[in-house]
């Protein structure tokens, strides 16, 4: 997932990153149905997993490199809502069929089916070239060091940094006057609201 998303990071390329990994996931789902030995099913549900979290590791950089103005703060939301719908229908739905079936193999086409769906639906987005990775372009001589005080600034967080589930934080991240980072400055808040309670 981080090297995946890393390499997204390094070469721009966002929609393929996403694509290709929910496409793995989802003939992982269709071959684990097949009624394989139980060594294989466990390994075409973990090539799965694979998929899904390689893929969500991009996904979330698509938005803001898609839309623009309040579409790229709104855009995140409208998709964490549908997403948050997909997991109250989704069980559903899987026990539904499993109930009618009485079988997993069903259910796991299903899931296959609709991953397979997603990775296709992505695959017809518009081509989304980001800028690459910042670490892999060289500093301008007016920026400052990472650490140093800023004006306040905004910055998109890298797919690498959403995998290994770092917080963003940029070079032009607003910065508090006498900090050297916004971390210190929240930790001196916090500190300091500590002090008042006590």
């Amino acid at each position: 997932m981080v090297l995946w998303g890393r390499h997204s990071d390094l070469t721009g390329e966002r929609i393929w990153h996403v694509a290709l990994p929910l496409f793995l996931a989802g003939a992982a789902f269709a071959w684990s149905a097949a009624g394989l030995p139980l060594a294989v099913i466990m390994v075409a549900l973990t090539l799965a997993a694979v998929g899904i979290y390689a893929a969500v590791s991009t996904f979330w950089s698509l938005p803001t490199a898609i839309l623009t103005g309040t579409g790229a703060a709104a855009g995140p939301a409208l998709v964490n809502s549908v997403g948050n719908l997909g997991g109250l229908a989704g069980p559903s739905i899987d026990g539904m069929i499993r109930q009618a079936t009485g079988s997993f193999t069903a259910a796991l086409l299903f899931l296959a089916a609709v991953v397979a769906a997603s990775s296709r639906s992505c695959s017809a987005m518009p081509r989304v070239r980001v800028r690459k990775h910042p670490a892999s372009f060289p500093r301008p001589a007016n920026e400052p060091k990472s650490g140093q005080a800023t004006r306040a600034g905004v910055g998109l967080r890298s797919a690498s940094s959403f995998a290994a589930g770092l917080p963003f934080v940029s070079s032009a991240a607003p910065v508090a006057p006498g900090f050297s980072s916004p971390f210190a400055a929240a930790r001196e808040m916090s500190t300091a609201s500590d002090r008042e309670v006590a």
